[in-house]
């Protein structure tokens, strides 16, 4: 490991790898989380998709409401992306920034705070996501279904409308 790299683990086992580049005046956080549909069970599916999403919203909720805002005047990217086998957050922008943009990763580990309400609006938005990006024709997922059959990896990531039907604010909050 050169001099750039450095590796922590927490006291809860959380493992914390970084690497300086002196040449960059900006920065990058990640926050991977071991989840996906490889971890979950068939009347689960899509829960993993379902929590980025609501961690999203809760860090929203968390921050009055104004968390986009602040984002847009500061200048900082802030994402998230669901796969088979893991969820990530991304964070980046200016150095002098970076304080602010790691408590937004922090708070993703908060309780989520949400209302029903509130679940239920993301459950619409996911199940629109369902409708237009309904990728049951493209290659991708026909490899996967014929290659992974009979396994997690042959579901859709994002679930289906019933699974997501069924995933609740308690639900999500045992998962989280």
């Amino acid at each position: 490991m050169s001099e750039c790299e450095k590796s922590y683990e927490c006291r809860s086992g959380v493992k914390i790898y970084s690497y300086k580049n002196p040449s960059l005046h900006s920065f990058g956080i990640s926050l991977f989380l071991r989840a996906g549909s490889v971890f979950e069970g068939e009347r689960e599916s899509g829960i993993t998709h379902f929590l980025e999403h609501a961690l999203i919203r809760n860090v929203n909720k968390l921050e009055g409401g104004k968390m986009y805002s602040r984002l847009d005047r500061l200048g900082i990217e802030f994402n998230a992306g669901t796969y088979s086998e893991m969820v990530q957050f991304y964070t980046g922008g200016s150095v002098g920034h970076f304080d602010f943009a790691a408590d937004m990763l922090t708070k993703l580990l908060s309780p989520i705070v949400l209302s029903a309400q509130e679940i239920d609006a993301e459950r619409r938005r996911i199940k629109a996501e369902i409708r237009e990006n309904d990728d049951k024709t493209s290659l991708a997922t026909f490899s996967s279904s014929v290659v992974y059959e009979g396994t997690p990896l042959a579901r859709s990531i994002v679930g289906t409308n019933s699974s997501v039907d069924a995933i609740t604010v308690r639900r999500l909050e045992e998962y989280r």
